[in-house]
């Protein structure tokens, strides 16, 4: 199995404790930056939007990250 994208191994109580919340309600006990820098990555790629309260956390934890930079391809 291969993926182009982000995808990242998560067992099913961590995917069920996550539900349909945004990095702003909910981040992963382990590698938030990893997370957060594919969660951007996914909204810059499809031009989708972040309330208020989303940047905020993403700047957050990005201010706490190592390495910030990522390369997206945007589909147009």
């Amino acid at each position: 199995m291969s993926c182009a994208g982000p995808c990242s191994a998560r067992s099913w109580s961590l995917n069920r404790s996550k539900g349909d919340r945004d990095v702003a309600e909910w981040l992963p006990p382990i590698n938030s930056c990893r997370y957060v820098k594919e969660w951007v990555a996914v909204k810059i790629r499809w031009g989708l939007t972040a309330d208020n309260s989303e940047v905020g956390a993403l700047q957050s934890v990005a201010s706490g990250c190592t390495d910030s930079s990522i390369t997206v391809t945007v589909v147009s």
